[in-house]
């Protein structure tokens, strides 16, 4: 630090200016030692769900921790690592009391070798007793209503009562009873692991916490609270890192996130069925993959950025009255780039990325795609304007963009809309509002079947790209030819030599692809990612 002087000069040169001047150096000293000496004293722990013991150390695989009542309990601190035995179980929740620091994240991962280690929101059902003078269904004590059951994994169907239990899998919950319907003992036909049902509100849950990774790890068949409503919570929390997690089969919600102060980033991980949860008639939920947002107001100052994940079977139970959204923003900043979105199983499942957020959204680099199920909506904007979706592929979605506000300002550029199924009706522009302040070109679309529609307002419906250029000046070098993917049929959608959208996009200012390829300088980008 150097000060100046009485006359505008420095004083470095006087005594004063001398011990200041080393006093700042001093400063600079000690900080770095103690960073330094942080980094040296963080520890890792090990945690081994069968052969751990919680009165071992936890410093090395051999003495492991065994429960993650003891991980909560613990000391940690920033840099510490705690890692969670490849393969095995814990029926318990995850609710970490302590937070990482800038440059010294506190870590929950994996090591050794096999499956990621899972956190389990159920919890095996036992003691099984035939119900007298009722053919094939069995019954056990269970407390608290279980809001789904899986047998050998795979999720059953709710009865809502024991008289309608006739198949296999069908199952209900009555005066703290769980009956589910078997032709002979459930122990000897479900043994991998058995029948399950969901016991805890949540499987991991942050509350204040700061500067923490969560990675490698197996997240499944949580969120048995109709009012928490998730898996993995994270509440007034910043600067969090969820990392290669694989998200499955939750009642409710995967990821909550609410009145956060800070940036959380999901990158590499994988979400698939959500929402298995009957949902009672008086409550009308979405059951997202990742939901993000609060009632507190000026609470946008945050970014929620989702990366190279993928995700299947993103719906409520049967569809429903609600929907389940890949992403469903109220608050805050979205950045939603280089994702795979699957179809979902039941054709009224919501949207991929729902916006109901006023700061501007970035939307580009992803598929959007109906494989393995139905695409009903891509993107649902209900808040907002300014968002930008740029370099997107839209494959057969009934609803690739929908916009119900008045503001609807996205603006679309470089994006592919295609069709390859025959007889879709679609509509590729739903603006419920107008036209106001959109602003949409280069992009590619395409329909095998030739059916499509621009809808631009209510009863507005555009049945030709030509149409929809005359009616709104917008598209003016927008393209109606086959995309030439390599293999669409099983998600290869690279573009070939000869695609006609090779370079024939627009700079919108990103220089790589969803692959990383660097954009060459002087020339156009593709269109689609």
């Amino acid at each position: 630090m150097v000060r100046q002087g009485k006359n505008g000069g420095s004083n470095c040169g006087t005594a004063k200016g001398r011990r200041s001047y080393v006093n700042a150096w001093w400063m600079v000293l000690v900080g770095t030692f103690a960073a330094i000496a942080v980094k040296l004293s963080a520890a890792t722990f090990y945690v081994d769900a069968s052969k751990g013991n919680d009165a071992n150390d936890g410093l090395s695989p051999t003495n492991a921790w065994q429960s993650m009542g003891k991980v909560n309990q613990a000391s940690l601190r920033g840099g510490d690592r705690v890692l969670f035995c490849r393969g095995k179980v814990w029926r318990e929740p995850l609710t970490p009391a302590a937070s990482g620091a800038p440059g010294n994240q506190l870590v929950f991962g994996a090591y050794g070798e096999g499956p990621k280690p899972m956190i389990n929101g159920a919890n095996v059902a036992t003691n099984w007793v035939r119900v007298p003078s009722a053919t094939g269904i069995w019954q056990t004590a269970w407390s608290e209503k279980p809001y789904a059951a899986f047998f050998d994994g795979q999720p059953g169907v709710e009865k809502t009562s024991t008289v309608e239990l006739s198949e296999p899998g069908d199952w209900c919950w009555q005066d703290q009873t769980l009956r589910v319907w078997c032709t002979q003992a459930p122990a000897e036909t479900y043994r991998n692991p058995g029948i399950e049902a969901c016991a805890r509100h949540f499987c991991v849950r942050a509350e204040g916490q700061h500067d923490l990774v969560f990675e490698n790890l197996a997240i499944s068949q949580g969120g048995n609270h109709l009012k928490d409503w998730y898996q993995f919570g994270l509440k007034s929390c910043r600067d969090i890192l969820i990392r290669d997690c694989d998200f499955t089969r939750s009642a409710t919600k995967h990821i909550s996130i609410w009145e956060d102060i800070g940036n959380t980033t999901i990158e590499g991980c994988s979400f698939s069925d959500t929402g298995l949860s009957r949902c009672p008639g008086n409550l009308v939920p979405a059951f997202d993959a990742i939901a993000v947002g609060t009632s507190l107001a000026n609470h946008d100052h945050f970014t929620t950025l989702v990366e190279r994940c993928t995700f299947r079977n993103i719906h409520s139970y049967g569809g429903g009255a609600h929907h389940g959204h890949g992403v469903y923003v109220r608050n805050g900043k979205l950045v939603w780039r280089y994702n795979f979105h699957y179809g979902d199983s039941v054709w009224h499942a919501g949207s991929a990325v729902r916006l109901a957020t006023a700061v501007p959204a970035e939307i580009y680099g992803n598929l959007f795609t109906a494989i393995g199920g139905v695409r009903y909506w891509g993107l649902c904007v209900t808040t907002g304007r300014q968002h930008r979706v740029f370099n997107n592929l839209f494959h057969n979605c009934w609803y690739p963009i929908f916009a119900d506000t008045g503001e609807s300002g996205l603006t679309v550029k470089n994006n592919i809309f295609y069709w390859s199924e025959r007889g879709i009706q679609v509509r590729i522009f739903d603006l419920q509002r107008g036209a106001a302040n959109w602003e949409s070109d280069f992009n590619c679309f395409y329909n095998a079947g030739g059916d499509y529609a621009f809808t631009f307002g209510p009863g507005r419906d555009l049945s030709s790209l030509e149409a929809w250029k005359s009616a709104t000046r917008q598209d003016a070098h927008s393209l109606c030819v086959d995309p030439l993917f390599v293999a669409p049929a099983t998600g290869d959608f690279h573009l070939t030599v000869k695609s006609a959208l090779r370079r024939a996009g627009t700079d919108i200012g990103l220089n790589r692809d969803r692959e990383g390829v660097e954009t060459m300088p002087g020339t156009r980008p593709d269109i689609g990612p």
